[in-house]
């Protein structure tokens, strides 16, 4: 049900064209790609923007809801690139059941967006949904196990870390992800709740310790995808709520050498990010983020992708000391664990 009152919501048309809808609040300046992962609120999210701007789908060669450009050029023409030039001369909201990866290069980074949800929800209804709209006859441990079914969130999400992913909205939290969203975006979504399944073979607080560890154990980079999410999703309530800007990031260790610090840090302006390192909590060092970015080299960066950075850890430091990367403007942590210096 609608939570407020608003003009009624056009339902998103399978064959949409480039056609512009009318926009409750304002026109988007740029487009904007939805990577609906299934069962995580992804079907309350696309009636929330059924009426904002031209909308395109894309849900595979065989669902109704697949646009007429995207079913002439991607599948049967197998040309994205020609697709890729249409959508480029419109403003338009691109979503559906696809891999990240397949039109990471569409838009900006700061305008990928995508929900996620606890690995043992999301499993629980996805089985769910395919005993009632699939015809699934098997039992939930063989759904559990098969392998297009492991670790779905983050699969789908492969290609670009998820601090860098411009709103990546938490189903537990949808209300409060959508607000993260409209403020991003300058845009007036309204909370629209549907594709409710009432009829559950199985409930989640139901389930057996068998086969809560059975899920667990093949959606471990789920969990982590998941608990990493909700970590940026409180931090930017936080950070929305103080009036201070996020900065999109990612910070790893070096794959060639473990005692340097590497990654990317942005904002949604052409303003480099002013970065500090510190040491048992005291700065060490600071760092402009302008350097070339090369580790995803097809998503469209801030900056042209100036936007990377790096910091040594000091030889002189010892095993037990802790290692953080910090927004100098906003204190904002970067990293999600401590970092630490490695010996060989």
């Amino acid at each position: 049900m609608l939570k407020k009152i608003k003009p009624r919501l056009t339902e998103i048309l399978p064959t949409s064209m480039f056609v512009k809808k009318s926009s409750a609040k304002s026109s988007l300046s740029d487009s904007v790609l939805f990577v609906h992962i299934a069962k995580t609120a992804g079907t309350s999210f696309k009636k929330s923007i059924a009426n904002f701007e031209s909308v395109l789908c894309d849900y595979g060669p065989l669902s109704v809801e697949t646009s007429a450009p995207i079913q002439n050029t991607v599948y049967r023409q197998a040309d994205i690139f020609s697709f890729k030039r249409q959508f480029d001369q419109n403003n338009s909201w691109l979503i559906g059941h696809f891999n990240l990866a397949r039109y990471i290069n569409f838009v900006d980074s700061s305008r990928v967006i995508t929900f996620v949800r606890h690995p043992l929800s999301q499993v629980v209804s996805h089985y769910n949904h395919y005993k009632k709209n699939h015809g699934y006859h098997q039992e939930l441990e063989d759904f559990i196990v098969t392998p297009s079914f492991k670790n779905l969130q983050s699969n789908m999400l492969d290609g670009i870390p998820v601090g860098l992913i411009g709103n990546i909205g938490i189903t537990e939290n949808f209300h409060q992800s959508l607000e993260l969203i409209n403020t991003d975006l300058n845009i007036d979504l309204i909370e629209y709740r549907s594709n409710i399944n009432k009829n559950k073979t199985v409930e989640e607080k139901s389930l057996s310790k068998a086969h809560t560890e059975l899920i667990l154990k093949h959606n471990a980079k789920d969990m982590i995808l998941y608990h990493r999410a909700l970590s940026i999703h409180n931090q930017r309530v936080q950070h929305r709520q103080l009036g201070k800007p996020w900065v999109y990031s990612h910070t790893a260790l070096s794959p060639y050498d473990h005692n340097l610090i590497v990654g990317a840090a942005y904002t949604t302006t052409q303003e480099p990010v002013t970065l500090c390192l510190l040491k048992n909590n005291q700065v060490i060092d600071t760092q402009i983020a302008n350097r070339l970015y090369q580790q995803q080299p097809r998503v469209k960066f801030h900056r042209e992708g100036y936007i990377g950075f790096q910091f040594n850890i000091p030889k002189n430091s010892h095993e037990d000391d802790r290692f953080d990367v910090i927004a100098q403007q906003t204190q904002q942590k970067l990293n999600f664990e401590p970092f630490y210096k490695m010996t060989k």
